[in-house]
């Protein structure tokens, strides 16, 4: 177990981003995708994202092994 302590200080330097990253936003959203954890919270969404891929997205799990 690795455990990071962080102080006031620290939490008070904390930026976020303007705008999200869009290839880590598709990695999260492909590995959600077709990861079998989560159970009944991602089971709807995991079932109509990946029905409704096309083929010509096949590719895109290239990106995110």
């Amino acid at each position: 177990m690795l455990r990071v302590h962080f102080t006031a200080e620290d939490l008070t330097r904390i930026r976020f981003a303007r705008r999200p990253a869009p290839l880590q936003e598709l990695h999260a959203a492909l590995a959600t995708a077709v990861a079998h954890s989560g159970g009944p919270l991602f089971a709807p969404w995991r079932g109509r994202v990946l029905r409704s891929l096309p083929a010509s997205a096949g590719p895109l799990a290239d990106l995110a092994p």
